[in-house]
């Protein structure tokens, strides 16, 4: 049996189990995402992306396209996480955050969109360079800068207990 008959198989509904005959071909499918293991089934069953495809290349395809759709986004977020933290950083230069009785407080100036939430800050020699609320940490930041769980209301930067 080949790969493209073993995909139609898939294809079907039945969930396959591994076995001496079947095994390089099960695994070369499970390394390309198009079938995984249920525990339901106790066997493979095909991934229901690949549902509506007609044979095992336009399948292929479709896992291509959606890698390339995922490496965009990924690229544009981390692009948008960058310029927002190179704003953020010159930003917090310009006007840094003041202190008051163990809090820290945003200037007046703030944009809205910074001025609630929880994250972290990073702190270097007492002032705060950037506020990260994002799902990623950033990649470099000065050496001495300190990472901080904080909440921001109104302004008000607050430390969260870690």
């Amino acid at each position: 049996m080949t790969i493209s008959e073993m995909f139609i198989l898939f294809k079907s509904g039945i969930a396959i189990k591994k076995n001496p005959d079947n095994a390089n071909k099960i695994d070369i499918l499970h390394k390309q995402g198009i079938i995984y293991w249920s525990v339901n089934s106790a066997g493979y069953i095909i991934n229901p992306l690949f549902l509506e495809c007609k044979s095992l290349d336009s399948a292929k395809m479709l896992m291509k396209t959606y890698i390339n759709t995922w490496k965009s986004t990924y690229d544009y977020e981390e692009e948008y996480l960058s310029k927002t933290r190179r704003e953020q950083i010159n930003f917090f230069k310009k006007y840094p955050c003041t202190t008051h009785l163990g809090y820290w407080m945003m200037p007046e100036n703030t944009p809205e969109h910074w001025q609630n939430g929880k994250g972290k800050a990073y702190i270097f020699e007492g002032d705060i360079l950037s506020l990260h609320t994002g799902y990623r940490k950033p990649k470099r930041f000065p050496n001495g800068c300190i990472e901080k769980k904080i909440v921001i209301v109104d302004r008000k930067i607050t430390l969260e207990n870690n």
